[in-house]
């Protein structure tokens, strides 16, 4: 017998299509999350607001953290709704260390 297996990810896709202002700011993956030494980790947010969020002229976005005393932290990327940042431990930091990450998300023209 011939069994053909048809592999969902060769399907396209449908366009992202988010929200106008962000209705979420949702961690996604597992929290707390553990760098190893010499290696860093990568942090997203689910917002489900359309790829132009930080772009537009009008009600355009504003990502930040708190500044912290073990890990440098850089935005990497905000693609199909998805927003990320780098965290990478500074050169003082000594392993294990235990911090609190805070981000933040706003659009000032909302607020």
């Amino acid at each position: 017998m011939k069994l053909n297996v048809k592999d969902e990810g060769d399907q396209p896709k449908a366009p992202f299509e988010g929200t106008y202002l962000p209705e979420k700011f949702d961690l996604l993956g597992s929290d707390p999350r553990e760098i190893e030494e010499k290696s860093f980790s990568k942090i997203s947010f689910d917002v489900g607001q359309m790829n132009n969020l930080f772009d537009r002229s009008e009600d355009r976005a504003e990502y930040d953290w708190v500044e912290s005393e073990y890990f440098n932290i850089a935005f990497v990327s905000y693609r199909n709704g998805r927003l990320t940042f780098r965290i990478d431990p500074k050169n003082s930091t000594k392993f294990p260390t235990e911090e609190n990450l805070k981000f933040y998300l706003r659009v000032p023209s909302k607020i």
